[in-house]
């Protein structure tokens, strides 16, 4: 039995094990062991109630040292993923060997370039470009598609699902809960994308800002995600139809 704050030291299989307790709030106990086997230095941490922790906290210990030490061979010629998070310059974006070909050549000479990110981590692998303008801006995101990007995927022919004209604001009362992800965060093939989509996808949110955009279009497994406030539908066509592509 565990006391409140006194380490204790138990045999298991042989192997000194040192195991303590201690109360983290009125229902829920922080639990501790550490034992070495062949150098190697174990630590098992949990939280749990009274009983159930001590029951949890041997029988891990328990499977862990009866069924050996754990086989760090992997260790010595690790795959180290990359990861990213740097701040670019325009031309440093553009030059991105894996996004940077899909960034406009050009954008309305009102708009000036404010940031580019290009991250990689667990969860994102992209590069994403701000230009802003006094009364707009741009957001240009660029990264490998997700399956979450792939569910969202429409038909040109769909428009009941992306015409922001059939939806006004608010869009919880508006959008039907069911099309909610394809109206407001549509995906179209590049192929199928055309002025009349780009058109179809502004609203505005109020009398003195500009009409808004919200949309993406997949280019193979690489997707770019455009928020924009302050650009017309022909303006924003003609960004696409200029890529490097």
């Amino acid at each position: 039995m565990l006391i409140d704050g006194t380490p204790i030291i138990s045999d298991v299989f042989g192997i000194p094990v040192e195991a303590y307790m201690s109360k983290w709030d009125n229902d829920t106990v922080y639990f501790q062991a550490e034992f070495m086997i062949d150098n190697i230095a174990y630590r098992v941490k949990l939280y749990d109630s009274m009983i159930a922790g001590q029951l949890r906290l041997t029988g891990i210990v328990n499977d862990i040292i009866y069924y050996g030490a754990a086989d760090l061979s992997v260790l010595s010629d690790p795959t180290i993923p990359e990861f990213r998070n740097d701040r670019l310059m325009l031309d440093e974006a553009q030059a991105d060997p894996d996004f940077g070909m899909l960034l406009p050549l050009s954008v309305p000479s009102r708009f000036a370039f404010e940031s580019a990110h290009r991250q990689i981590n667990q969860d994102a692998n992209g590069l994403y470009v701000l230009w802003t303008a006094e009364l707009g801006n741009l957001w240009w995101n660029i990264s490998k598609a997700t399956d979450y990007d792939l569910g969202r995927i429409v038909s040109a022919t769909e428009r009941e699902i992306y015409d922001m004209s059939l939806y006004p604001i608010p869009w919880a009362q508006s959008v039907p809960s069911q099309l909610r992800e394809y109206v407001l965060y549509p995906v179209f093939l590049a192929e199928e994308l055309t002025l009349d989509i780009v058109t179809a996808r502004v609203y505005y949110r109020d009398t003195t800002s500009g009409g808004n955009m919200d949309f993406s279009v997949l280019y193979g497994e690489v997707i770019i995600s455009v928020n924009i406030n302050g650009m017309s539908p022909e303006e924003v066509w003609e960004m696409f139809t200029g890529l490097n592509m």
